[in-house]
């Protein structure tokens, strides 16, 4: 038998109590541990993140402009003499137009009470340019009604075998408006004698017998630019001691003098500005003095283009 004695006992004893406290001792720090983090996750809160959907934005209206004053009247233009036929339709807004420095369309009215359309003679009519603001213009002049001599059929049917004879599809416009100033400046041959009250009869007078002063080539110039579909305006001298008609024509590159007619000294005067036609009116003067040659009143009229025509005379004039 196995004999246990005291100091092993001793030893034996103590390394028990040494176990037994180290189990008691970890027993205890497991569960206060674990207790703690139990505690630790009861305290811990979680927070997830939720979008909120935003309000919708409203757009920010425009602001609305300041009205700017406009207390400028409109400009008229093409208010200028005129002759029509007793019996037929009268063209008062013909070539005739307004400016405004603000408003795009301007409104024309015409007071034409005092024309008898089946009485041959002189009235006034007044034309009258208002704006949106209510500012206005206006400005006065004469139509002639004459008898009826020669027909628009007539006019149109000479005026149409010209223009067939003398242009084509392939012109451009300004060579179209050089044949008109070729023909018209060469087919007639001056002879001072006119019936200025009747531009129709002098057209069809002038292309069927090919005589006539600057009245007619002014009117045979007016039927063909109508045929080609020119937007012209007619222009008669201002002062002097004669009398000069001739045109302005609108081109791409703007307004321009156009006279068929011949000239003392020899001077072409197909498409001339202001200055140009100021120039030669200058040396007219040396050459007939007092007949102030292409005076005009600008009263009415747009303005001519200040930039010469620029064309190739050498062969315009091979055409």
């Amino acid at each position: 038998m196995f004999i246990i004695n005291n100091r092993i006992k001793k030893f034996l004893i103590a390394m028990l109590i040494l176990i037994l406290t180290c189990i008691i001792f970890l027993a205890s720090g497991c569960g206060s541990d674990d207790t703690q983090k139990e505690a630790n996750r009861s305290d811990v809160s979680i927070n997830f993140y939720t979008p909120t959907k935003s309000p919708e934005q409203t757009p920010t209206p425009e602001p609305t402009p300041t009205p700017v004053p406009d207390f400028e009247a409109p400009v008229l233009y093409g208010v200028v003499k005129r002759q029509f036929y007793v019996g037929e339709g009268i063209s008062y807004l013909s070539g005739v137009f307004a400016t405004d420095n603000i408003d795009k369309d301007v409104e024309i009215t015409v007071d034409r009470s005092s024309v008898d359309t089946k009485k041959a003679g002189t009235y006034e009519v007044t034309y009258v340019a208002k704006d949106d603001a209510g500012n206005s213009t206006s400005q006065t002049t004469t139509i002639t009604l004459s008898e009826v001599k020669v027909t628009e059929e007539s006019l149109h049917k000479v005026a149409q075998e010209v223009i067939a004879e003398i242009t084509n599809e392939n012109m451009t416009f300004e060579e179209k408006l050089w044949a008109i100033y070729k023909y018209t400046n060469s087919h007639l041959t001056y002879w001072n004698s006119s019936d200025k009250n009747d531009w129709r009869a002098e057209a069809y007078r002038g292309i069927t017998t090919g005589f006539g002063d600057c009245f007619t080539y002014f009117s045979v110039s007016q039927v063909l630019l109508n045929e080609i579909g020119a937007e012209s305006l007619p222009i008669q001298r201002h002062g002097g001691i004669s009398r000069h008609y001739w045109h302005m024509v609108k081109t791409e590159q703007g307004w321009y003098h156009f006279d068929t007619c011949i000239h003392r000294p020899i001077y072409n005067s197909f498409l001339r500005t202001d200055a140009e036609f100021e120039a030669y009116t200058l040396k007219q003067e040396n050459y007939n003095p007092g007949y102030n040659y292409f005076t005009y009143d600008k009263t009415g009229y747009p303005a001519v283009s200040e930039i010469p025509f620029e064309w190739d005379r050498d062969s315009y004039a091979n055409k």
